[in-house]
């Protein structure tokens, strides 16, 4: 009989239903300290020997990888919202390709064909988890909580705009 201490970390990796890792996830997942096991040695050998891969500076992958396990992976916090929410539920119909997240930055970026946006939001709000679910590595917005997202971000940006300039024409 195998202990969980006689399995090799990779194994435990490769077992795992997670298909992305940082080196603190891959940690996690191993059982062990980040910082008393070189765990970032462990993933950047296997990605030479072609058993992970990866994708950018601290972030590897199984090769059948989850695009949305990367999305919340990139920039932590972050969750899966907006755009591509909505539209997967059928309430808006404007088909984009884009994996839209929220997160405490703005950003595009695009990895192995998948482009990834990102919109930031004020830290008070984006410490409330109602409306965000948790499905198997990673964390997405239920459409009721993707709407008021997209509210936030571009209708009430633009009524403060509107409403600063015309106090200013005054």
């Amino acid at each position: 009989m195998l202990f969980s201490s006689q399995i090799k970390p990779i194994y435990k990796i490769l077992l795992s239903p997670n298909t992305a890792f940082t080196p603190a996830s891959a940690a996690a997942t191993v059982g062990v300290s980040e910082f008393t096991t070189p765990i970032d040695k462990i993933l950047r050998y296997y990605s030479e020997q072609k058993v992970l891969r990866k994708l950018r500076r601290g972030i590897y992958v199984k090769p059948d990888y989850n695009p949305l396990e990367v999305a919340v992976r990139l920039y932590q916090p972050s969750y899966i919202s907006l755009q591509y929410v909505l539209q997967r539920s059928g309430v808006i119909f404007l088909y984009d390709e884009s994996i839209t997240c929220v997160s405490y930055l703005s950003r595009e970026t695009e990895i192995d064909g998948n482009n990834y946006t990102y919109s930031r939001i004020k830290e008070s709000l984006f410490v409330h988890f109602k409306g965000i679910e948790q499905h198997r590595g990673y964390s997405i917005a239920t459409p009721e909580r993707a709407f008021l997202d997209l509210y936030y971000l571009f209708f009430h940006a633009s009524i403060s705009t509107i409403l600063i300039f015309s106090i200013k024409r005054r």
